[in-house]
């Protein structure tokens, strides 16, 4: 056994090196490394270079010095005595490297007892992608138990470019609890139907992981599956954006012409993906048809009577049949009012469909005011952008007389004390007093019926039980808006207490203050 203590105070630089391949003891080769690091030795890229690495857990070093790090490397897989960080570390190494030579010794390493190892062997066999790991990766694949563990061989799987990789792939995917892999599944089949070879069933896999950049490498040829992922009606929303942004970033003149024509879809999601997308680029709207579609897709109809009419008309009637996100179901309100309001005025059945849907506009504000009346909210903030397009002018206001302000101090106990303010509200109503348009009217009749909420006046520590999981006790006290009330009614009563009148949000413009 080399005297490594002696071979160093000898600065005997031959007999380390051959110390660093001494195969009975470990101890002898991590200490032999130790001696040629503390007498500043400079290994070279080449097997001595890598020997030495390997003992100093350095597996960066041993991939980048390459091919001759491959036979120490495999050395170390094979040596039943190497713990299980320096096989998981030498693996790692070998994929990096991508040496074919190294296929044979990784896939006995999927047998290891330590899930570290497992994963970094089936990493390392995708990263080498050779033909040889696939039927070990499919055994593998169905007899890890390990959700995680199984996804890095679904993984390893994908990076191998042959078709026998296929058949693990899908049977993986047949296994997802999830009803929209299996529905993109069989959508990706039918698109790809006259070239089933091409069919990218392995790209899948990065759908599901959400690994765009891999998607972004292909290119063009990942436009079909991207934009199936947008159109599947089943895939969750975050998925179609980022697919929706993958798609610009792999072919960027044919992606954003892809997303323009899908800002135009009737599914609200798709419409939702493709603005998504195109927000994520630098892309601009080159023309009033553009420019419309944009503004539908993103909640800003308000802003369509800024467009030349007859440009966008046909868009405006296409739109009426779109189905709108729950948040967005003014939209179709504005649109309804264009078509009913401007020259020349579309076919009859147009103009019918376009007074049912403000019928059922009108009745939506109602109801929502109705909401929120009943449900006074806490806000520091001003109108949120969404609702600005609903109500334009009337946005500050609506939203000031809807809500209160809450402050809190700590008590010096852990608990706090909670103040209310409601006099922005009052202001607001007050300013809606002075505002005599057919539209303030209605609000005040809302307004009438404002809702006193019980708020938190205080929290403070109590023991913990099961009333009490956080160990925190509350008091309770009434906020009132009784003055709110009061002058919304004494107004209505001053304008001789008009009835309620649903068509006024029918009317072209009805959301603008009066001029001064």
């Amino acid at each position: 056994m080399p005297n490594i203590q002696k071979l160093k105070a000898k600065r005997n630089i031959k007999g380390l090196i051959k110390a660093l391949g001494y195969k009975k003891e470990a101890s002898v080769r991590q200490e032999a490394a130790g001696a040629l690091a503390s007498l500043g030795w400079i290994p070279d890229k080449d097997s001595t270079g890598a020997r030495f690495w390997i003992e100093k857990g350095r597996w960066d070093k041993c991939a980048g010095i390459g091919e001759p790090a491959v036979k120490p490397l495999i050395a170390v897989l094979k040596d039943k005595k190497s713990k299980d960080d320096k096989r998981r570390g030498a693996a790692s190494a070998l994929g990096q490297i991508g040496e074919a030579r190294a296929v044979g010794p990784l896939i006995s390493v999927l047998d290891s007892d330590t899930e570290t190892a497992r994963i970094e062997a089936a990493k390392s066999l995708g990263q080498i992608g050779d033909v040889r790991a696939i039927e070990p990766l499919a055994s593998f694949l169905k007899e890890e138990t390990v959700p995680w563990i199984r996804e890095t061989a679904v993984e390893a799987l994908a990076q191998i470019d042959n078709l026998q990789a296929l058949k693990p792939l899908t049977e993986f995917f047949q296994e997802s609890p999830d009803s929209w892999v299996l529905e993109l599944a069989d959508n990706l089949g039918k698109t790809y139907d006259k070239e089933p070879k091409k069919a990218p069933f392995k790209e899948l896999f990065w759908v599901l992981k959400s690994r765009w950049d891999h998607l972004v490498e292909m290119g063009a040829e990942a436009m079909p599956l991207l934009e199936t992922v947008i159109k599947s009606p089943a895939a969750p929303y975050y998925k179609k954006e980022g697919a929706a942004e993958a798609l610009v970033q792999a072919d960027k003149d044919s992606g954003v012409e892809l997303l323009i024509a899908l800002l135009k879809n009737q599914d609200w999601q798709v419409r939702g993906a493709a603005l998504y997308g195109l927000q994520n680029s630098e892309w601009a709207p080159g023309s009033d048809l553009e420019r419309a579609a944009l503004w539908i897709a993103s909640g800003e109809a308000a802003r369509l009577k800024e467009l030349d009419y007859k440009a966008i008309k046909p868009l405006l009637i296409e739109s009426m049949d779109w189905q709108m996100s729950p948040d967005d179901w003014y939209v179709k309100g504005y649109i309804a009012k264009l078509l009913v309001h401007c020259e020349p005025p579309p076919d009859p059945s147009i103009l019918k469909l376009a007074d049912e849907e403000l019928e059922k506009h009108a009745k939506k504000y109602s109801e929502l005011f109705d909401h929120m009346v009943q449900n006074p909210k806490r806000t520091t903030d001003r109108a949120n952008k969404r609702v600005r397009t609903m109500f334009q002018d009337y946005a500050d206001l609506i939203t000031a007389a809807t809500s209160y302000k809450e402050s809190s101090s700590g008590d010096g106990g852990g608990g706090r004390f909670y103040s209310h303010d409601t006099d922005s509200s009052l202001k607001a109503v007050k300013d809606l007093c002075k505002i005599t348009t057919p539209v303030s009217t209605n609000l005040l009749h809302h307004l009438s019926r404002l809702k006193d909420m019980t708020v938190t006046s205080r929290t403070f520590e109590v023991p913990y039980d099961l009333e009490h999981g956080n160990g925190m006790g509350s008091k309770t006290e009434t906020l009132s808006f009784e003055s709110q009330r009061s002058a919304a009614i004494k107004e209505l009563i001053c304008r001789g207490n008009p009835d309620y009148d649903f068509s006024v949000f029918k009317a072209e413009g009805c959301w603008s203050l009066p001029k001064e």
